[in-house]
């Protein structure tokens, strides 16, 4: 089954001129690989590795050069050209991909970059992105085991924290006080699930959740205070900012963290420092 919009391995059947005929399926049994996109030798029935899409000619065509978006995910892409149809994407492709305006929150420049959801119109069966892709999100109650390592896309930043969408699938949030890193939108990272929501959404965290969290946390502390001669300049009273700019944690991962290595005697706690024992 052949993938539009997707990496595909396809046999090569036929060598030419100008480029590779892959095998393809009942309804495109020839696929072209044009010679500009072959970078190396290649023999009857290897099999390569190919993203497919539409030409300018609406033909299915092959390239060895892999897309930065694809069918069925999320991207974050410049505009490089405007006109009455719409938007074009730069998507690493010689055809640039469409964001017709009918898909558009809002009226874009050449310049701007876009967050977009990739999809196929069912309508003309071309490839095209939209920024209204809530409708295309799962709106059932997520079920991931809490801790699980998820694939983030930051959608928006609010006064809660971080939108994201999580695993090309699902919204979720990470709220304000477990933001241990400075994300801007359309950058990409692997979180945690923190929490299944009954409105189908999902709090997440940047950092592990549960007891893998705090053995991290714990390890981390021991070992920057062996590498600053048994000393840190942080306590309790430290503001979050200061200690996530130190130790990438939150302030409550912190104290909860220092709490477990004071009870195993491995620490001293003073006003402004924590000191490790001799």
């Amino acid at each position: 089954m052949l993938k539009i919009g997707q990496v595909n391995k396809l046999k090569v059947k036929k060598i030419v001129d100008f480029g590779v005929y892959l095998e393809g399926n009942d309804e495109y049994p020839s696929i072209l690989l044009p010679i500009s996109s072959i970078n190396e030798d290649i023999q009857i029935n290897d099999f390569l590795s190919v993203f497919l899409y539409y030409d300018s000619d609406d033909r299915i065509v092959a390239s060895t050069k892999i897309a930065k978006a694809h069918v069925g995910g999320f991207s974050f892409l410049k505009v490089v050209d405007v006109n009455r149809i719409g938007a074009f994407l730069d998507w690493g492709l010689s055809k640039d991909l469409l964001l017709p305006y009918s898909e558009q929150r809002k009226n874009y420049q050449i310049g701007d970059y876009v967050l977009v959801y990739v999809y196929i119109n069912k309508a003309n069966h071309k490839i095209v992105a939209t920024t209204k892709y809530n409708k295309y999100l799962d709106l059932n109650k997520p079920h991931f085991k809490i801790g699980s390592v998820v694939n983030l896309v930051v959608s928006d930043i609010t006064d809660l924290g971080y939108k994201v969408i999580v695993n090309d699938s699902y919204t979720g949030l990470i709220f304000s006080k477990d933001k241990t890193l400075n994300l801007k939108i359309g950058q990409t990272c692997e979180g945690y699930v923190k929490q299944n929501r009954s409105d189908g959404k999902l709090d997440i965290s940047l950092d592990p959740v549960g007891v893998e969290k705090m053995e991290l946390a714990t390890d981390k502390l021991l070992t920057l205070l062996k590498e600053n001669n048994g000393l840190l300049n942080l306590s309790d009273k430290s503001s979050p900012q200061q200690i996530n700019k130190i130790l990438k944690m939150s302030k409550a991962t912190f104290k909860k963290a220092i709490g477990q290595l004071y009870k195993r005697r491995l620490i001293t706690l003073e006003d402004n420092k924590i000191q490790l024992r001799k």
